[in-house]
């Protein structure tokens, strides 16, 4: 026996007008010298449906991940850097490509490192964790992060993932430290 096959999706049509997509598998034999020719046509609208659903929200999340302005990483339970959205690069503490692979020990203070690790091993406990702070001092000054983690669900990997959402507080952090030192000044004058 000698032969070929192929596969190709088309359009079949009702007596009604109205069309269904199908895929068609086609094999071609050679049989002592006689070509024998078999198709098998099969119904895939409940694939194609799927295929666009999957599509859809693929491009909901992308959606919501551009809209996003702050940082945004997934990492594993051991804080290494799996995938990393941003708007703003000059925010993360190394670049990407230095992030992904490493861990946070590897990348931040021994202190912001702490920090992040303390938030990843409350959300593995409580699948959540917010409002750490983290100081990442960067080319343009000290910048200070709040963390958000929450286990990323229906993660098919055996070991859980994280998201973990990292806004830049720094104004609001530099508000309070200047409170705090104008409290101090008015005690010391008073």
């Amino acid at each position: 026996f000698a032969g070929s096959s192929a596969n190709h999706e088309s359009r079949h049509y009702r007596r009604d007008g109205s069309s269904f997509p199908v895929e068609i598998h086609t094999s071609v034999i050679d049989y002592q010298g006689k070509k024998l020719g078999l198709s098998v046509v099969r119904d895939i609208t409940e694939r194609k449906l799927a295929e666009r659903k999957l599509k859809e929200a693929l491009e909901f999340s992308e959606g919501i991940i551009n809209a996003i302005p702050d940082l945004l990483f997934e990492m594993d339970g051991n804080g290494k850097y799996l995938n990393v959205w941003t708007h703003t690069p000059e925010l993360l503490a190394a670049q990407k490509v230095i992030l992904l692979g490493n861990t946070v020990h590897e990348v931040l203070s021994p202190e912001s490192a702490a920090v992040a690790m303390e938030s990843l091993r409350e959300a593995e406990k409580n699948d959540s964790s917010f409002g750490k702070l983290i100081r990442i001092d960067l080319p343009q000054g000290s910048s200070w992060f709040e963390l958000s983690v929450s286990k990323k669900s229906g993660s098919s990997q055996t070991e859980d993932t994280y998201l973990v959402l990292s806004r830049d507080v720094t104004v609001r952090q530099q508000m309070e430290i200047d409170l705090w030192d104008s409290r101090d000044f008015l005690n010391t004058v008073i």
